[in-house]
């Protein structure tokens, strides 16, 4: 799925709701210079109820989530968001659950053009032909040379039973114009495949739903046999989500120690692996521009201990967490609570041991970097 332009920010969602005070409520020793401030807030407030020239154009609701939303883009990260009702449960079924209304497609790199990077099974594109490498022309007659991603994700996804039409051309050029209907999309958490003849186990983690942990388990036991000489764990395109069921991903390939340790208003927390489930076989964790937060934390423990090397291109990079806060008024906040995090993950991402050009070379140079070490056992000292 498309994500916006890199910033200096990600996100790790602890999806933990509670109450906060109203915006105009001042607890007893506070500056005063904040109780001015809030006073000047509401003056300025009251002074457009009462003097503003259109008076039927005021909604009290949109005035206060103006002044909420002009707090926020003060704020040095640009994912602190205020969100509705409606906006919450979407943006909570599409991150945490893993399902949303489209057609069921990731959106690839764009050169001229949108690619198709995957597509999902039992959804629209898939059951019309649509592929992997396929490239999008155009979306509803609009030609995607002049779409961002985000806008052309935007236009496949939205109502059920919506259609959108697609001009397409496949890898051996052929041009072909579909229309796919938009359906509910369920993602699945984790995809897993044996790999030459069932010597490498490939394991793709899309979502961190509360159920991740067991079905990478359940996929590490199905991959291992006798052949079996490493693990391939794929989080290209992961921008993370709840941190917990990632905190037990990344101790299903750490033997022991620090996963990781955050910095919350002064407030150190920490986590340490549940235990390996793995064979200590070789690890490559794929990663690319869109592996963010949560994701980011699993491969950074992993490369920090030793237990694998990271493939592909430099992470998003992220450097604050964020929490959920549920407002008075069916309003939702977004905001960062936590910064300084270790193992550390540098603004400018996490950095390949082995640099792949594309995203369909991954796969192949993990691969021979596996084959290369077979018979070895986790942790190593790679560079050796």
């Amino acid at each position: 799925m498309p994500q916006p332009p890199k910033r200096s920010s990600t996100l790790i969602l602890l999806m933990t709701l509670v109450l906060v005070l109203s915006m105009t409520q001042v607890t007893a020793g506070e500056d005063k210079s904040a109780e001015i401030s809030l006073s000047q807030l509401e003056k300025a407030y009251n002074l457009i109820q009462e003097n503003y020239v259109k008076p039927e154009s005021i909604s009290k609701k949109e005035l206060i989530m103006g002044a909420i939303e002009g707090m926020l883009k003060k704020l040095p990260d640009p994912h602190d968001e205020l969100y509705t009702e409606e906006g919450y449960r979407k943006f909570f079924q599409k991150v945490v659950k893993g399902n949303y209304v489209g057609v069921g497609v990731i959106l690839g790199d764009k050169g001229k053009h949108i690619s198709v990077m995957e597509t999902f099974p039992y959804n629209s594109a898939s059951q019309k032909g649509v592929k992997p490498r396929d490239i999008i022309l155009k979306i509803d007659g609009k030609s995607t040379a002049d779409m961002s991603y985000r806008e052309a994700g935007d236009a496949l996804r939205g109502k059920q039973g919506e259609e959108v039409k697609l001009k397409i051309r496949h890898p051996n050029g052929e041009k072909e114009e579909i229309t796919l209907k938009k359906i509910p999309v369920q993602i699945p958490a984790v995809e897993h495949e044996l790999l030459l003849g069932g010597k490498i186990g490939l394991i793709d983690i899309n979502y961190y739903r509360e159920d991740v942990e067991w079905r990478v388990d359940a996929a590490i036991n199905l991959l291992e046999n006798d052949d079996l000489q490493g693990f391939i764990l794929d989080l290209r395109n992961n921008g993370g989500g709840l941190l917990k069921p990632a905190i037990g991903v990344a101790s299903r390939f750490v033997d022991s120690g620090l996963i990781q340790k955050f910095n919350k208003r002064g407030e150190e927390k920490k986590y340490t692996s549940e235990g390996n489930a793995t064979p200590n076989l070789p690890l490559v964790v794929l990663i690319n521009d869109r592996t963010a937060s949560a994701s980011e934390l699993i491969a950074a423990a992993i490369r920090y201990h030793d237990m694998g090397v990271l493939a592909g291109r430099r992470s998003y990079g992220k450097q604050y967490g964020q929490n959920f806060f549920q407002l008075d008024g069916n309003l939702y906040l977004r905001l960062s609570t936590m910064d300084g995090f270790v193992p550390e993950i540098p603004e400018a991402g996490l950095k390949p041991d082995l640099k792949s050009p594309d995203y369909w070379k991954d796969v192949e140079i993990a691969a021979e970097w596996i084959k290369k070490h077979a018979g070895e056992k986790t942790p190593l000292n790679w560079n050796k």
